[in-house]
């Protein structure tokens, strides 16, 4: 079981937030669906080239625990930065709880501040309009 559960958390990474956000459905539970298409589709409107690698992935019962690597190039604004075109690498790790072959239950930490001084760093040397 817990191969199969790790196959479910390594899909959510490496293809529905890497480009596939209709797979939402098929790996989530119906209560988390509509938040993680809409996860899926802010990253893509900021990041239309975005890739994510599980670098690391450990399961035990129903829970997954990844350690993934996101990059992609900022085309769209994210949070009030403008687009920078700026190609950024970013970490994270998440821990699902999978039941039935769904997550039922999602937790993730990421380097946000990594993120945001990389693309603030660049949206300020960006010629003033």
């Amino acid at each position: 079981m817990s191969e199969l559960n790790k196959n479910v958390a390594r899909r959510v990474a490496e293809e529905m937030l890497s480009g596939k956000p209709e797979l939402a459905a098929e790996l989530f539970a119906a209560s988390l669906v509509t938040k993680q298409t809409e996860l899926a589709k802010l990253l893509h409107a900021a990041f239309p080239d975005l890739s994510l690698q599980v670098q690391d992935i450990v399961a035990e019962g129903d829970k997954v625990a990844s350690r993934w690597v996101a990059t992609g190039t900022q085309r769209g604004p994210l949070f009030g930065i403008p687009p920078t075109n700026e190609r950024v690498t970013w970490t994270g790790m998440t821990l699902d709880q999978i039941e039935g072959g769904k997550i039922v239950a999602t937790k993730t930490n990421w380097d946000a501040f990594e993120l945001f001084q990389k693309l603030t760093t660049a949206a300020k040397a960006l010629p003033q309009r």
